[in-house]
């Protein structure tokens, strides 16, 4: 789950945009990267075809807490800094890396975005900015595709130029991410 989880939180943010459509949709996505960098925490909802479901806080700039469910039992991690906490069958493990973790949120993956000037042009093609709606929330739809490899991605941008929902066309292992309780997020600790 967390290589998945890594190359999925490396991608998301080629794949950010805004609730107001700027002159091109590209644009709009370079916004939502901003807007989204300077988030102070989010809450994720990640689903799949196959049943697969997830959840996640992010607290900026290096606290992550994940809980999913492996062949049927509940795990959870909890990433502060350098430190990793893992919970499966019921206690709690620490360990601890010696390489730094520089990428421990989405919103610090956002902040590096910004850092090199990077913009969404580069490795995307970016379509659209029709209105839509997440849960009932007005948003503007977007079409992301992968200059290298071709994959797309559906990104649905409101308020704040924030997403409220990504969307990966893989057909049977596609995900949707939801994102929710921009900014109230509650803290997270360490677990022991």
């Amino acid at each position: 789950m967390l290589k998945p989880l890594s190359a999925f939180l490396a991608a998301c943010f080629f794949a950010l945009g805004p609730g107001t459509a700027l002159a091109e949709p590209a644009d709009d996505i370079n916004q939502a990267i901003r807007a989204f960098a300077a988030v102070q925490s989010v809450h994720v909802d990640v689903t799949a075809p196959n049943g697969m479901s997830a959840s996640e806080d992010m607290v900026a700039p290096n606290k992550s807490h994940i809980w999913f469910t492996m062949m049927g039992r509940p795990m959870q991690w909890v990433i502060i800094g350098n430190d990793t906490y893992v919970n499966y069958g019921g206690s709690w493990k620490k360990s601890r890396s010696t390489a730094a973790n520089p990428i421990v949120t989405q919103m610090n993956a956002a902040q590096r975005i910004i850092l090199k000037n990077k913009d969404v042009r580069e490795q995307y093609r970016v379509t659209g900015g029709a209105p839509a709606a997440v849960n009932g929330t007005p948003a503007r739809k977007y079409h992301l595709v992968d200059k290298s490899n071709g994959s797309a991605v559906d990104v649905y941008l409101g308020p704040g130029s924030l997403p409220l929902q990504i969307v990966f066309d893989r057909g049977d292992d596609g995900m949707t991410w939801t994102y929710t309780h921009y900014n109230g997020v509650a803290a997270v600790n360490a677990p022991m």
